[in-house]
């Protein structure tokens, strides 16, 4: 895909005082939103994640997903924050996680902190 193609927006309204880390939409690919939410509790984590994503608005109709870029503190056993970031997210959106010095598929990058 040519670069030309990839649009990349940062501090994305959602609506109601929420922004989005960040919106990529590629080509004819349904966009998806990364959200980097590092040194935050597990509780804020999910706090944030519910409060932009738990439910349907204008501005996500169409995205396909959501990453979450956040540190060991946040996700602890990967198995129990991956289920619970799954129950915060409005039907119709799935969920990628990266976590600290991992490869993250969707950005096709290795993100280090």
């Amino acid at each position: 895909m040519p670069p030309e193609a990839i649009r990349i927006r940062q501090e994305v309204a959602l609506g109601a005082g929420a922004f989005a880390d960040i919106e990529v939409r590629a080509g004819q690919a349904p966009p998806y939103f990364v959200e980097v939410d590092t040194g935050y509790s597990r509780e804020r984590l999910l706090e944030s994640v519910r409060r932009k994503y738990g439910q349907p608005v204008p501005a996500t109709d169409g995205a396909a997903r959501v990453v979450v870029a956040a540190d060991g503190g946040a996700l602890g056993d990967g198995t129990a924050a991956e289920r619970l970031l799954r129950l915060t997210l409005r039907p119709g959106l799935d969920l990628e996680i990266t976590s600290r010095n991992t490869s993250t598929p969707c950005l096709d990058a290795t993100i280090s902190w």
